[in-house]
């Protein structure tokens, strides 16, 4: 897993300031054993970002089954403050030990579950034209909420035949996400 980060101002650009130093608290869990805490500190480049990689490997003698987790906490930002733009909202810069963890697994993902959601609740459309436009989402997940399943087959359907023809077949993508596009 790589976390970027990078400077921006207070609209969200990015400030091309080298020299910027952080400090990060990082502690690798294996089955809620520590492996230690240690403090990493880096410095912005020439694009006022850096990235930092983390990777959990079996050198340890793992177990099949077991899990490790990451905990990831911006120690000293330079009075800046910090962000979090992760998918899983994991970083934090409060010390907090409740802090959410980046888990690993060495067990395979097996899809469990189908969220479907559409973007737009309400559609204001005119009587002339082609009327309004929405689209509807499902993703498949796996234990982990990641998404999974590609070129599995998912099956829209709708109680209103004047939405779209009852029974729609979308593939999902690497992702396991299927869209359908429909109309008034």
């Amino acid at each position: 897993m790589t976390f970027a980060f990078r400077l921006a101002d207070a609209n969200g650009d990015p400030v091309p300031e080298p020299g910027v130093e952080f400090s990060l608290g990082v502690e690798r869990l294996v089955n809620a054993h520590s492996f230690g805490y240690d403090t990493v500190t880096k410095e912005t480049g020439g694009e006022g970002s850096f990235e930092i990689m983390f990777r959990h490997t079996d050198q340890d003698d793992e177990e099949l089954g077991d899990t490790a987790q990451l905990d990831l906490d911006v120690l000293d930002s330079g009075m800046l403050e910090v962000t979090d733009l992760t998918t899983v909202g994991m970083l934090t810069d409060d010390g907090n030990s409740d802090d959410r963890l980046l888990d690993w697994s060495d067990e395979k993902g097996v899809i469990t579950s189908l969220r479907l959601t559409v973007p737009e609740i309400y559609v204001v459309a005119s009587s002339e034209g082609f009327g309004a436009r929405n689209r509807a989402r499902a993703t498949l997940t796996d234990q982990y909420g990641s998404g999974v399943g590609s070129r599995e087959t998912i099956r829209f359907e709708s109680t209103d035949p004047s939405v779209m023809p009852n029974g729609t077949d979308r593939t999902t993508n690497v992702g396991g996400v299927a869209t359908l596009e429909y109309r008034r």
